[in-house]
């Protein structure tokens, strides 16, 4: 009998251990997300299909709305990261933005069956409110700060208030993707293109 059939914690103590649960359990997540959607995926159900004990999942993971978060992280480019590093920096603020939507909208694009689902469950888990950082506000907030000092984009607002705005018009461009009847990766491309546009960033 293993420690995962007796409920007893796997985890050993050693990193390599606690990696391989942990990098099981997101496996399973993601299997399961896509199978039966995020609401009829429970944790108990994670835990059997990824054999280990119940506690050992809460022990990962004490919230359902956590291992969705970190299922879609381990998934797929951040947009704030691919922001931070793949733009160049002496691009105007707008043109760093498309530049980093054109890739992010790729990263998608290259397994879209996987990816709606696990939208589509953020989205229905309250992923747009919860209130947990955000890194693509973060990032857009530091451009903003930064072509508001260099004087290429006037202070029409504070850099918070604006980085968040830019974030939750991409957000909503994203929910509205995941409410298309046949939602693809162009599609994606082109409500989120459609949201940068609307931005006045001049």
């Amino acid at each position: 009998m293993t420690p995962e059939d007796t409920g007893e914690p796997v985890e050993s103590g050693s990193p390599d251990r606690k990696g391989s649960i942990r990098e099981r359990i997101l496996a399973t997540a993601v299997e399961l997300f896509g199978e039966l959607g995020y609401t009829e995926t429970t944790m108990e159900r994670i835990a059997v299909e990824a054999q280990v004990a119940r506690a050992t999942v809460f022990n990962h993971f004490p919230q359902k709305e956590l291992l969705l978060g970190e299922v879609a992280r381990s998934l797929h480019t951040s947009f704030g990261d691919l922001l931070r590093k793949d733009t160049d920096p002496a691009l105007p603020l707008r043109n760093r933005i498309l530049d980093a939507q054109e890739r992010w909208s790729l990263a998608y694009a290259r397994d879209v069956d996987a990816a709606l689902p696990l939208v589509r469950a953020w989205v229905y888990a309250g992923g747009p409110l919860l209130a947990v950082p955000d890194s693509t506000a973060e990032v857009l907030t530091e451009m903003i700060a930064e072509a508001q000092d260099d004087g290429s984009l006037p202070r029409a607002g504070s850099p918070a208030s604006l980085g968040q705005a830019m974030n939750d018009a991409l957000t909503g461009a994203m929910i509205r993707w995941t409410k298309q009847e046949e939602p693809t990766a162009e599609s994606l491309r082109d409500v989120m293109l459609a949201a940068v546009h609307a931005i006045k960033l001049e």
